[in-house]
């Protein structure tokens, strides 16, 4: 995935800008707890945080993939290069953006990367006073491991953040996978400091 260019270009009409915006830079840290592990985004102000609460989680050498009730987890954030509003930004615009980032990856899907997926669904769910945009995709019939890419999706701060996981076509666990998703989206904490993680790390381990 890419960073929001397009963004600059989607609401070239919504907003005006003088300057490029360079957005606020966030590392990932995976963090075990005694119930699964905790996603952390430390940015240089802000950061934000999920829980993955399972049995089955093991981490892989990249902390954004991660293995997860049999599913492969993907958790990326993608900054915008256009400054906006972030912390007043209205339902319509973040619907607006949200549906922006969904249609330019749909169509990146099958102009560049040549996945001619059949069908595609969508669908804005509020999870703990949040927006998100779940979303997901058929793979082609070609395709026959994968039956659809899963996908929730939603802005903090100057970032979107996604999430993804596949479904096999052979288990057609659609519903399941949702939950998994909308799961972990419920637990979204945003914070206006970054996470001190040697005092978090302690924390867990006591």
């Amino acid at each position: 995935m890419r960073p929001l260019l397009f963004i600059a270009l989607f609401l070239f009409n919504a907003y005006s800008f003088a300057q490029t915006y360079t957005a606020e830079k966030f590392e990932p840290a995976l963090m075990q707890t005694k119930t699964g592990a905790i996603l952390v985004y430390n940015g240089e102000k802000h950061s934000f945080t999920l829980e993955l609460v399972s049995p089955n989680l093991r981490p892989t050498e990249n902390p954004t993939f991660i293995m997860l009730d049999q599913s492969i987890l993907q958790a990326v954030v993608l900054p915008f290069s256009q400054k906006l509003d972030f912390d007043h930004l209205s339902i319509a615009d973040q619907k607006q953006i949200l549906t922006g980032y969904m249609n330019y990856e749909l169509n990146y899907f099958k102009q560049e990367l040549h996945q001619d997926y059949k069908k595609s669904i969508s669908e804005w769910i509020e999870l703990n006073g949040k927006l998100f945009l779940f979303w997901s995709y058929d793979m082609p019939k070609s395709n026959k491991e994968l039956g659809k890419q899963i996908y929730l999706t939603t802005i903090c701060f100057d970032q979107i953040m996604n999430l993804n996981v596949p479904m096999e076509r052979k288990k057609n666990d659609f519903e399941d996978k949702k939950k998994l998703l909308t799961t972990i989206g419920n637990t979204l904490q945003l914070n206006d400091q970054p996470v001190n993680l040697d005092a978090l790390y302690k924390e867990l381990t006591k």
